[in-house]
């Protein structure tokens, strides 16, 4: 086969730790997965057209676009070999020249602060796809498996060894989930899941590990592959927490200033999660817990001064938010609704944007079903493709599917907020907008 990562000709065996009868009682664990009412020796017997059924379903799938597994190998000859065909999506044209590995990207700084949000972003939603469609059969997880563009931010994880069990207890000296029987559907499968994605998604936001291992750097000054997979397996303490002024000395001066421009809302969920995993506290915060906070981060995201800056809700300042349910988006040019603010599908609007704000400030309604917008003095519908000027006080009915009120920056929290938003602790600066 062809390596995805450096286009050379490479064992079957030497990618995937897994020889051809292997690989093939794999490929029918992951079909019987699929098609649980399928007997197994239907699935011998019609693996061919079981798969084409799966690339049927799935290809092109939003839920898929991240993920890319599993090969499929074709007896037929090519240029160069047998044909690798992706069962969910294909790697992009130009993976090999754009894409890193996550680890080797982290700490880049060609890596800007807008790729960096939508890479977590994109992450968690790649996430909650593995978690519905691929809990049961994922054996392992780790940095590696993950490639980032740090242009854009895309995402693509290639779940080839994630579904072999040939690479348990073998994934690097980084932090990394793993299941050791495959059976993945588990409470604590799920737990530990969400603990490696806040673990990548801190490293990929603060470009710095999370743990700071303070017992067993004692024994291990020098951060050997020794001590790092020592710190990974327990002997760690969150480097912002356990101290008064939240910060461990173990923490470098870059991490404190990527941590200290984090929104609040934000700097404390991570808080509470890598506090739940490093003393044992039950988990509270769920996968859609997290994935509503990384949303909300991307919507703090504002263009200034040719610079992207995140603009806080929860902080005081001159600028106006529309906000729909738990969610606060700032009034700022090139700003957008997406469909999960409201109860509108991804397929209401223009590839999930059913609204955006023009560099005037206007909105306009990119959905087929009319707005109706309340204001002080006037009552207006909004159709398709009408914009309206948004003002303080101002209502908008989105149709059936949810309401906006325009309100000022720093409002206090709602109820109906879940419980990771917490008043700002002061510690972020002053003014609500952060710069890269």
């Amino acid at each position: 086969m062809v390596s995805h990562k450096t286009g050379k000709r490479v064992l079957q065996k030497q990618y995937t730790g897994l020889v051809k009868q292997e690989i093939i009682e794999e490929k029918y664990r992951i079909i019987k997965h699929f098609f649980e009412e399928i007997e197994e020796k239907e699935i011998e017997k019609n693996c061919e057209k079981l798969e084409r059924d799966m690339v049927n379903a799935f290809s092109g799938a939003r839920a898929f676009r991240s993920l890319i597994v599993p090969y499929r190998y074709e007896k037929e000859p090519a240029d160069f070999g047998r044909v690798n065909l992706y069962t969910f999506s294909k790697l992009p044209e130009d993976f090999k020249e754009k894409y890193l590995q996550l680890h080797e990207a982290v700490n880049l700084q060609q890596f800007p602060l807008r790729a960096r949000i939508l890479a977590a972003l994109n992450l968690s939603d790649a996430f909650a796809s593995i978690k519905e469609y691929f809990f049961g059969i994922l054996y392992s997880l780790c940095m590696e498996d993950i490639y980032v563009n740090i242009e854009n931010g895309e995402i693509k994880i290639l779940l080839e060894r994630c579904l072999s069990p040939a690479f348990q207890g073998k994934r690097g000296k980084d932090f990394y989930f793993e299941c050791s029987d495959g059976a993945s559907k588990e409470a604590s499968a799920e737990t530990g899941l969400l603990d490696f994605l806040a673990y990548a998604e801190f490293r990929i936001l603060c470009a710095a590990d999370p743990f700071d291992g303070r017992e067993t750097l004692m024994q291990y000054p020098y951060l050997s592959t020794l001590a790092m997979e020592q710190i990974h397996n327990g002997s760690y303490g969150f480097i912002f927490s356990d101290n008064e002024n939240k910060c461990s000395q173990y923490a470098g001066q870059f991490a404190k200033a990527k941590w200290r421009e984090l929104p609040a809302f934000i700097r404390t969920m991570f808080t509470q999660v890598f506090e739940e995993k490093t003393k044992g506290i039950e988990r509270q915060m769920s996968f859609e817990d997290w994935l509503t906070q990384m949303r909300k981060l991307r919507d703090c995201l504002v263009y200034v001064k040719r610079k992207f800056k995140l603009c806080d809700p929860q902080e005081q300042n001159k600028v106006l938010f529309i906000k729909i349910n738990e969610f606060k988006i700032p009034v700022w040019p090139n700003k957008a609704i997406y469909w999960y603010h409201t109860t509108f599908q991804y397929e209401d609007g223009q590839e999930g944007l059913i609204g955006g704000i023009n560099k005037e400030g206007f909105l306009e309604n990119y959905t087929d079903q009319s707005w109706h917008v309340e204001g002080d003095d006037d009552i207006m519908y909004l159709c398709k493709g009408d914009k309206v000027e948004l003002k303080k006080g101002m209502k908008i009915q989105l149709s059936i599917h949810g309401e906006a009120e325009i309100i000022d920056g720093g409002s206090s929290t709602d109820s109906n907020d879940i419980s990771v938003l917490e008043a700002n602790d002061g510690s972020s600066g002053g003014g609500g907008l952060y710069a890269e």
